[in-house]
């Protein structure tokens, strides 16, 4: 109740809520309560809204919602025995309830007790520990109802389509549509939520409730970032990380079975018409309507593939991949959640190469992970506890900037490089290679996966030859199930493999400029073979057959092609013939490319710098001449057709050159 009253006061007093705060927004709850239960007191079940009340202080806080269920308990036992309420037990039965199913937190700091290698905030260190990580300090002091008055995002962008946050987004394809299709299946969830409330208000008033608290409530209450609200200290803004769709789960299964409900009444309704009106019709008719029972189908034909893990390995190996690279006993420095977790699970689950300490550099920006370096991950330093408490960002004399990550790999380094290996993920950006503020580019060199920390100069290199049978290896470097296009894949997963390509990439890029042209060209045609939505490796290739001069095959690949740019590749066959000094070929290229894409400036240039090198400027003028009708705008290009003209001009009067 306190969370429905909650939730609707932050609609009724968003408009001034730069001047209404938290507190007074509790205030202003209480008191709409109090008017309400003053309003509607004969018809108020008093013990069960005791009992729901106390169980709604859940969005407060830990300690409100049990100290609320426990005054309530005794409250409602009272109650019923001393003052022989009626209904107290049922009342009762619903704290309970809520107890028991909250109860299921409890296994967090029973696991956190059993010290596992990823020991989360710690929060079975206290019981203050524990109420904290329930209720998520770790982003923040702030409560989630204190922060619900600081909008963290538009309201068309919370409650609309937004990337990776808005509600409705979301809500109109869970059912298997999409915009227009979804109305229908909005229209008849809502008849069947207004007829149960209609026949039934003790049933329908409850669902309806629960409907506006797991959607409009959540909305409210998670306030998901947008990135439009920029922070006014640092003036970075904030855009949640992925999407949050899963947050409102509840809603999406209550209007579901709102859905179902008005179905039920449409064919009610139908049977009932027909046996007034057309009553030799009503079974045909009740049958026709039944069909829309089959609605269900459509949302499973239209998610099950993305929701389908079948035969999908692609996080398994991508796990695979990054820990089978790493060096013997090596402490492997990993950057985020994807390039981490996954590496865990393979050495916590699978038993895959434990004897690897997978160190993660986001987590390394905080204490209680840098305090279980050495007692979880077997990572040596040598701070103390009371050290780390002290730890700090800070800037040098120079203004160079070092944050607890940076110290943390500088102390991992001295303290373990005698002893053991030091890896970096190829997913680790390579300005964080640096050992108390100087680069160890010097030191690395890549076999397969991960850069290695050598103790020779010379780098940063590739380790060709062991990077190449490691690549290549499909025993090794495990590449299953990307280009299976029946396989889903989100945008994540599709920027995260295209680290395998990358990899790929450099390594053929060192054997092209060693002379191994064959086998770099076959390095990326297989790249291209099992990562293929990386268009980089479509024009690495395309780059490498042109520089090798094989136009057959470049076509071909042109031809074939499912994801690189057409005119872009194409560029590329019109340098091999501008190199092989075949300009008929080469021009015809390039205004083919322009003809179809008249802004594209790689085949404009390449096409002015064709007509230099024959010498022709009468050419050059009229392709600068064609550009400029067509991209009116382009000052540089209007400024080169006066320079052209004017030289032109120049040379008809005979004017001597400038």
């Amino acid at each position: 109740m306190f969370a429905l009253f909650g939730s609707f006061m932050v609609l009724f007093l968003y408009p001034l809520h730069g001047f209404i705060a938290y507190k007074p927004f509790l205030i202003l709850t209480a008191v709409l309560m109090v008017l309400f239960l003053l309003r509607f007191a004969k018809e108020i079940n008093w013990l069960n809204l005791i009992a729901i009340g106390s169980v709604s202080l859940v969005m407060i806080g830990v300690k409100p919602f049990f100290m609320s269920m426990l005054f309530a308990s005794v409250l409602i036992v009272g109650l019923g025995i001393i003052k022989k309420m009626p209904g107290w037990k049922n009342a009762l039965m619903i704290v309970m309830v809520a107890f028991i199913g909250y109860s299921t937190h409890l296994y967090i700091p029973i696991r956190s007790q059993q010290n596992p290698i990823m020991n989360e905030n710690n929060p079975g260190s206290s019981v203050q520990a524990t109420i904290d990580y329930i209720e998520r300090k770790q982003y923040g002091s702030m409560s989630m109802t204190e922060r619900m008055f600081k909008r963290r995002g538009a309201w068309q962008n919370q409650f609309g389509t937004h990337r990776h946050m808005g509600f409705w987004g979301y809500f109109q394809k869970q059912y298997g549509t999409n915009r227009v299709s979804f109305l229908p299946f909005l229209i008849i969830g809502l008849f069947g939520m207004w007829e149960v409330v209609r026949r039934r208000p003790s049933l329908g008033v409850p669902m309806l409730l629960a409907i506006v608290l797991a959607s409009v409530g959540l909305v409210l209450y998670m306030n998901f970032a947008d990135g439009t609200r920029m922070h006014p200290q640092t003036g970075q803004d904030y855009l949640e990380v992925r999407d949050r769709d899963y947050f409102f789960t509840p809603a999406f299964i209550l209007f579901a079975l709102a859905i179902g409900i008005g179905l039920s009444f449409v064919v009610y309704s139908v049977k009932e018409w027909s046996e007034k009106n057309m009553s030799k019709l009503t079974i045909p008719l009740t049958m026709l309507s039944g069909l829309l029972f089959f609605a269900p189908v459509l949302a499973l034909t239209q998610n099950y593939n993305s929701s389908s893990r079948a035969n999908n390995h692609i996080a398994y190996d991508y796990g695979w991949n990054l820990l089978t690279s790493a060096e013997q006993n090596a402490v492997l420095f990993t950057v985020g959640d994807n390039d981490t977790f996954t590496l865990w699970c393979l050495q916590d689950v699978y038993g895959v190469r434990t004897d690897v300490s997978v160190v993660n550099l986001s987590l390394a920006n905080t204490k209680w992970y840098i305090k279980q370096l050495p007692t979880n991950l077997r990572v040596k330093t040598s701070w103390s506890e009371s050290a780390v408490d002290n730890l700090r960002p800070f800037r040098d004399q120079t203004g160079k900037y070092f944050g607890m990550s940076d110290q943390v790999i500088s102390e991992i380094i001295k303290e373990n490089f005698a002893t053991r290996p030091i890896n970096f993920s190829v997913t680790v950006p390579e300005n964080r290679w640096k050992f108390y503020g100087k680069s160890i580019d010097s030191l690395m060199s890549l076999k397969g996966m991960v850069w290695r920390m050598n103790r020779e100069k010379g780098g940063p290199k590739i380790d060709i030859d062991s990077s190449l049978a490691f690549l290549t290896n499909p025993e090794r470097m495990r590449l299953s199930g990307i280009a299976d296009s029946t396989i889903y894949k989100d945008a994540t997963t599709l920027r995260l493999t295209r680290n395998f390509a990358r990899t790929y990439f450099r390594v053929a890029d060192t054997l092209q400029n060693s002379g191994r042209k064959d086998e770099a060209e076959a390095l990326i045609e297989y790249a291209v073979s099992k990562v293929p939505h990386s268009t980089d490796g479509d024009y690495f290739l395309a780059d490498l057959y042109s520089k090798n001069n094989k136009p057959e095959k470049l076509k071909e690949f042109i031809e074939t092609t499912k994801y690189g740019e057409r005119n872009l590749l194409l560029t590329y066959l019109g340098r091999l013939y501008f190199r092989t000094d075949n300009y008929d070929n080469a021009e015809t290229i390039y205004k083919q490319i322009l003809d179809d894409e008249p802004s594209f400036r790689k085949a404009f240039d390449d096409l002015l710098r064709l007509y230099f090198e024959k010498k022709d400027p009468e050419s050059m003028l009229q392709a600068v001449q064609t550009w400029i009708d067509r991209n009116p705008n382009d000052p540089q290009m209007n400024a080169l057709l006066k320079s052209i003209e004017n030289e032109f001009e120049r040379i008809k009067s005979g004017q001597p050159n400038r």
